[in-house]
């Protein structure tokens, strides 16, 4: 210690000394951050995703089982045992597979998709699968904006092309870009729509005209022709590029006459199969959902977007198109939030320079005191853009609940040095200044380093959370950690150094007032008659309140025992109260957008999805509160958040200025009197976040039932989800993955075939063409490619007669239909099945209209516990909000353990001195006292951190009586507040009796609170100053997260203040004595 000592005492005496160099020198560091700050990304939030590699497999015409079996299945097992791989879901879907590989923290993603790649390529697939894809790797947010486009003259192909082939492309090139997904529901092909009834008359079969259609469009190059001068390319012209030269395709030869294409087949352009589709205020849309590149800069991204755009606007509105270019935006919620974040800060920092200059009543000290804000928060924003942070609401957050801290080394500092200046001005042998002031900030150094230390050991458990709460809350204790770190460092060398520039001459020589006690630098005794009373010419605000606090605190001081039963008191109801308050892991987000998730039963066409989206749409643009709503139905090609044709969004923009909470309550309300489908309402960011929590399950209360039987798990699924619908505030309580998806199940029979000759395959190949449709090759439309595609007509694919009917081409024997060769049955299916952790996994999702989360889920779990029989084989599992929460609140729990032990070593460091010491005689006090002396000044200092956590519950109670996770980490930063307070009052009171030779009793303590009045009552109230705005603007965007740890600061710092100026001192009197032998 004692070199730690020196050095201090070398940094700020080479401070004061070279205090030129020093100030120029931190001149040009704070223009260098004020530059390097403006190259900062800005995001509402760090990047929050899990670590997560995401696999598309096509398999056309495959059902949920199939492709479960035939795709998912063998790349989970080529996959699951990769080094690094924490977890492995999946999901299987009609025609598609979707693989989902979590790894470990400690990856690298770009590495974990190349091993990804690498193993997935030795995978075998049937044939007609396509093979595994990874989706681009996308941010936590992934949707950097949606827009639409509507026409009156041109149909939804038209705008499909020009969405895919013009715009697309354009999107694409921007940088951070990773996909521009297109929702369609139509999508341009030359279709050879065959009819089965001719097929039949003219004695042909599917794959001829399959065959034919190949032919007639497939290229080849010519080659070269080579002469002794040059090389003649040969460029071969055979393909048909239209609909009418397919037409004309010879089919076959027959001496009746040649039979065409156009003889049994339709040849036009039409759409493909819908997979999705979209709408905008109800009149149907192209929707183009642009998503962005991991760790790209949002709002860079955003405005090139929209630049590209806005190129293509006035072209197409010539054609008659309308450009519909911010149907979803959430650069929007991130500028409010950033700014209000932003405001709130630099209005906390306005306050705290203004209670400086009103308590120091003098411009060169608030100036020297308030010059530690800029600075220490430059040095903190430079560090955290060093590192790659970006700023975002955690880190802006983070700088605002660090104000107090950060002004607070220099106002003790300023405020000591002021203190001891005044008195060398009328001592009896004045020191030099300079001298003094060295002096003055060593005096108060040790403490505050001590201090520093404390507040500092506080946030290390929120820089240990794991997984969600350590990537969202890390960042907000590295930025604040930062900040301390940067304020100790100016207060070491900047405030030496400007007090030497602008406070030495306050030392020189004055004349004492008649009347008037000497007081001498600090080897110097203090009368007795000296010991309580303020220092000469302190400023009268400071002088005032000392006589008054001195005086108020001689008639507490006997009166210990009442005072810490109240304290007592208090303390219990605060943990009573805050076992009963419920919370949540994050409030909700005002971010001015709501979206609607809509689904019908289960098997319901695109369609029908789209009508019944409209109505749904009408009613919702009729409230007061929406601007507009667009939809979007099923999912795009590579899209990384596949749904099926019964599933909808419904993007829900509010007006600027909309209350959130009314609007969600009126939104609540319209889609309750649709009963044909069910609803899930949630805003896009509380979305992500919940998918992240929940592994795929957007809603407060996720409930997993895992097994191996799929009809097990639905039945308890089915039970469970009816459980929940019976508790009085659940909300959108659902199926994830509903069962009974209408299907014909075709199965072959063996024999059946023997007879005929045939083999599965080619019947399956017949199947395949005829209702999915094969693709024969690519035609150009203009400069477009086309797919051509050769299937049955729609009247045809939609009748099950011909289903049976279909005739299947023998070796020898003709043709035979369907019907003798399998039997075909009406069923239903799954319309997905998943897989977590290699077991099967139906999901229960809930919401809730309480604000209590964790109150409903645990009412949820024991209505489920109780009313629920599970069955051997089957387990259920809980996850969502609440679950994260208790997760974080456990490890939060452990860790703090280990901080309070880092606490009590580290001050039984700063107050060992204390204890070792009697009245000035070290001698005096045997090492086992001296331990036990430590011990009891320890533990008396650390119950300023149950009092500070009373009052941060309160208040959180007060306004709105639930306990969210930025109220808990607010509660986690009170303690380091509280003790660094408490620390000043004992580590000053030592010095007291090792330099000037008191007894440990009343009037030294008086004095020692007396000294430091000034500096806790500026630390706590420039600290609740710094946070104050975040409180005022509670539920405003940004602040939802830091606005519950302001009103705990808040509360605790008040309550902090009380304990440390009312209770600590009557208990130090009491139990705090150095006892000596």
């Amino acid at each position: 210690m004692a070199r730690a000592r020196g050095l201090q005492a070398a940094l700020i005496g080479a401070s004061i000394h070279r205090r030129g160099v020093v100030l120029t020198l931190a001149v040009l560091l704070a223009a260098l951050a004020v530059n390097f700050s403006r190259q900062a990304s800005t995001d509402v939030f760090p990047e929050f995703a899990a670590k997560m590699v995401k696999v598309q497999t096509e398999a056309p015409g495959l059902s949920p089982e199939q492709v479960e079996l035939l795709v998912t299945d063998p790349l989970e097992a080529a996959s699951s045992g990769m080094l690094g791989v924490k977890q492995v879901a999946s999901k299987s879907l009609p025609g598609l597979s979707i693989l989902k590989l979590y790894f470990e923290s400690g990856t690298k993603l770009q590495d974990d998709r190349w091993r990804v790649a690498q193993h997935l390529a030795t995978v075998h697939l049937p044939t007609g699968v396509g093979a595994p894809q990874l989706i681009p790797l996308t941010s936590s947010t992934g949707t950097v904006l949606m827009a639409g486009l509507t026409s009156q003259r041109h149909s939804l192909m038209d705008l499909q092309s020009i969405a895919q082939w013009r715009i697309r492309p354009q999107l694409m090139a921007v940088p951070g870009v990773d996909n521009v997904l297109i929702f369609s529901q139509q999508t341009r092909a030359l279709q050879v729509r065959v009819n089965p009834q001719t097929l039949q008359r003219f004695h042909l079969d599917l794959q001829e005209v399959l065959a034919a259609t190949q032919h007639a469009t497939g290229l080849l190059g010519g080659g070269f022709m080579a002469t002794p001068e040059q090389r003649v390319l040969l460029v071969s012209h055979g393909l048909a590029p239209t609909p009418q030269a397919l037409a004309a395709t010879v089919l076959r030869a027959t001496p009746q006459g040649v039979v065409k294409l156009g003889d049994v087949a339709r040849v036009a352009y039409a759409s493909l199969p819908a997979i999705g589709g979209g709408s905008v205020s109800g009149e149907p849309a192209v929707i183009i959902k642009i998503q962005e590149s991991y760790g790209a800069n949002t709002m860079q991204v955003t405005r090139a977007v929209q630049a590209v755009l806005q190129r293509h606007r006035a072209g197409l509105q010539a054609q008659g198109i309308t450009l519909h270019g911010t149907l979803f935006r959430p650069a929007d919620f991130i500028t409010i939030a950033m700014h209000n974040v932003r405001d709130s800060l630099l209005l906390g920092a306005l306050l705290v320079v203004l209670v400086i200059a009103l308590t120091l009543l003098d411009w060169r000290a608030a100036l020297i005191s308030s010059l530690a804000i800029p600075l220490s928060l430059l040095a903190a924003i430079t560090v955290l853009v060093w590192m790659g942070v970006t700023l975002n609401v955690m880190t802006l957050g983070g700088l605002a609940i660090a104000i107090g801290v950060v002004v607070d080394d220099a106002v003790i500092d300023v405020e000591n040095i002021l203190r001891r200046l005044r008195d060398n001005a009328v001592a009896e042998q004045p020191q030099q200044p300079l001298h003094v002031i060295l002096a003055a900030c060593l005096e108060v150094r040790g403490a505050v380093v001590y201090g520093t230390a404390a507040v500092l050991l506080v946030v290390v458990p929120v820089l240990l959370l794991p997984g969600l709460s350590g990537r969202l809350f890390a960042p907000l204790a590295q930025a604040y950690a930062l900040a301390v770190l940067a304020s100790l460092l100016v207060a070491l060398t900047v405030t030496p150094a400007l007090a030497a520039l602008l406070l030495a001459q306050r030392g020189q020589r004055r004349p004492m007032p008649d009347g008037a006690n000497p007081q001498h630098g600090t080897s110097t005794s203090i009368p007795a008659s000296a010991r309580t009373s303020a220092p000469l010419h302190t400023p009268a605000p400071v002088r005032v309140a000392q006589r008054g606090y001195t005086a108020l605190l001689r008639r507490l001081l006997p009166h210990w025992l009442p005072a810490s039963i109240i304290m007592l008191l208090l303390v219990i109801g605060a943990a009573l109260l805050a076992r009963g308050m419920g919370g949540s892991f994050l409030p909700p987000l005002q971010e001015g957008q709501y979206i609607v998730h809509m689904r019908l039963a289960p098997g319901a066409s695109i369609q029908a999805s789209l009508d019944e989206g409209a109505r749904v749409v009408k009613a919702l643009e009729q409230l007061p509160e929406v601007r507009l709503v667009a939809q979007h139905t099923g999912r795009a090609a590579l899209s990384p958040d596949a749904s099926g044709t019964q599933s909808s969004s419904l993007d829900v923009n509010l007006k600027p200025g909309a209350d959130s909470a009314q609007a969600l309550t009126a939104i609540r309300h319209v889609v309750d009197g649709f009963a044909g489908a069910s609803f899930r309402i949630n805003s896009f960011l509380t979305e992500r976040l919940d998918n992240t929590v929940a592994g795929g399950g957007a809603a407060p209360l996720v409930v997993q039932v895992l097994g191996t039987h799929l009809t097990a798990i639905d039945a308890v699924a089915k039970r469970v989800a009816a459980v929940l619908t019976t508790l009085p505030t659940a909300t959108g309580v659902q199926l994830q993955t509903p069962p009974g998806v209408p299907q014909l199940d075709i199965a072959l029979k063996p024999g059946a075939l023997r007879a005929w000759g045939l083999q599965p395959l080619p019947v399956l190949q017949a199947i395949h063409t005829a209702f999915a449709g094969s693709n024969a090759g690519t035609v150009f439309h203009g400069s477009v490619p086309v797919p051509v595609r050769v299937v049955l007509t729609r009247t045809a694919r939609n009748n099950p007669q011909v289903l049976g009917d279909l005739l299947i081409h023998t070796p020898s024997l003709g043709f035979v239909p369907l019907a003798q060769l399998a039997s075909i049955s009406a069923a239903s299916g799954p319309s997905d099945i998943r897989h977590l952790g290699g077991q099967r996994v139906q999901t229960v999702l809930a919401s809730t209209t309480s604000a209590n989360i964790t109150g409903f889920v645990q009412r949820a779990q024991a209505a489920i516990h109780a009313q629920v029989q599970v069955p051997p084989g089957v387990t259920l599992q809980f996850q969502g909000d609440a679950a994260q929460r208790n997760a974080t609140l456990q490890r939060l729990g452990v860790d703090v353990l280990g901080v309070f032990a880092g606490l009590m070593l580290l001050l039984s460091m700063a107050l060992g001195r204390n204890a070792a010491t009697a009245a000035g005689d070290a001698a005096a006090v045997t090492p086992r006292q001296a331990a036990s002396n430590t011990t009891r000044q320890v533990l008396l200092v650390l119950l300023s951190v149950p009092a500070a956590w009373t009052g941060g519950v309160f208040a959180a109670w007060l306004v709105g009586g639930v306990l969210s996770l930025g109220a808990v980490i607010g509660l986690l930063a009170l303690m380091g507040i509280s003790l660094r307070n408490a620390i000043l009052i004992f580590a000053h009171a030592g010095q007291l009796q090792r330099e000037h030779g008191l007894a440990w009793d009343a009037d030294t303590l008086l004095r020692a609170v007396a000294d430091r009045l000034a500096a806790i009552v500026m630390t706590s109230l420039v600290t609740a100053l710094g946070v104050l705005p975040l409180a005022l603007g509670l539920h405003a965007p940004g602040r939802e997260i830091e606005g519950p740890m302001a009103v705990a600061l808040l509360g605790g710092l008040l309550t902090s203040l009380l304990f440390n100026l009312f209770v600590l001192p009557a208990l130090a009197l009491r139990f705090g004595r150095v006892e000596a032998g």
